[in-house]
């Protein structure tokens, strides 16, 4: 954890990498916010946002609103402010549900948020490792 917040701090660097065959897949990224949303998931939220902008067009993130997990398009992947994410079929597709837990070391409170989630993270991360290892389970789950 203390090289993923060294190298989360150091300004973005561009990486070259030879694209797949095709060139890159879009990911749409979505924050579902808490109806009261606090200044540490703001930060994390701002911090996803201005990564997403880093890497490219080939990545956008779309902020629902409180009330509603409708997306114009079919997300990649969604990311829950705290609260246990709904697999109800209200949203097309089927993405990679990330939840951000207050203390992601207590037990009980990610068990009952890992039923609907695929991962869950403490809600202090940074936006960059954040939006890393999204696409990099993304990119997992495609192969």
């Amino acid at each position: 954890m203390h090289e993923l917040r060294r190298v989360a701090a150091e300004p973005v660097r561009v990486v070259t990498e030879p694209a797949p065959a095709g060139g890159l897949p879009h990911v749409r990224v979505g924050w579902r916010p808490a109806p009261e949303s606090s200044p540490e998931a703001s930060k994390v939220r701002a911090e996803l946002a201005t990564a997403a902008a880093a890497v490219g067009s080939h990545v956008h993130f779309v902020e629902l609103s409180a009330s509603s997990e409708v997306a114009h398009h079919p997300l990649d992947a969604l990311v829950v402010d705290g609260l246990p994410a709904s697999r109800d079929g209200a949203m097309d597709g089927n993405p990679l549900v990330v939840a951000l837990a207050p203390e992601a070391s207590a037990g009980d409170h990610v068990r009952t948020l890992a039923r609907d989630a695929d991962l869950v993270l403490s809600l202090g991360v940074h936006g960059r490792i954040l939006l890393a290892t999204i696409l990099a389970l993304l990119r997992w789950r495609s192969q």
